[in-house]
């Protein structure tokens, strides 16, 4: 059976490429709605989560580079 490429799984490679993301790049980049669920169920499946403050200026810096 085929899978469908969703914003979900993309969003995880990107993670798991060493990329950090918030939930405004989750919602714009990726479509996912729901950081903190898809995070709880990484952390479920096993991947090491690690969180950090990151203030709106920089988060915004990388979505428009």
């Amino acid at each position: 059976m085929k899978k469908n490429y969703s914003g979900v799984m993309a969003m995880k490679e990107f993670i798991l490429q060493g990329n950090s993301i918030s939930n405004l790049e989750a919602l714009l980049l990726f479509g996912v709605q729901n950081l903190q669920n898809e995070m709880r169920l990484m952390k479920k499946d096993g991947y090491f989560i690690k969180s950090q403050k990151v203030s709106m200026a920089k988060i915004l810096r990388r979505l428009n580079t």
